[in-house]
């Protein structure tokens, strides 16, 4: 079928303190609870939880959004994201 099975996209982020700053969470590097996380436009539904884990909803299908930590969501304000943003 040529339909669509989804009418709006999504996106699981997950946020973790990236201690090497090498952009890949290695073992012991701790997942990041209460940051909320933007796409476009969008912010998260929730902050993260205990497990970094957060969704963004509501995304248009098929189409490049840049992801994002909206930093005054941050406990620590020493705490500031390696990149700006990625793009999925």
């Amino acid at each position: 079928s040529r339909e669509p099975l989804a009418s709006t996209g999504s996106v699981r982020a997950s946020v973790y303190r990236d201690l090497n700053a090498n952009g890949v969470r290695d073992g012991g590097e701790p997942l990041q609870n209460g940051a909320l996380v933007t796409a476009g436009m969008r912010v998260s539904d929730r902050p993260t939880d205990r497990s970094g884990a957060t969704f963004v909803s509501g995304l248009d299908n098929y189409k490049p959004v840049a992801i994002g930590i909206d930093e005054s969501s941050l406990a620590d304000p020493s705490l500031v994201p390696g990149k700006a943003a990625q793009v999925v």
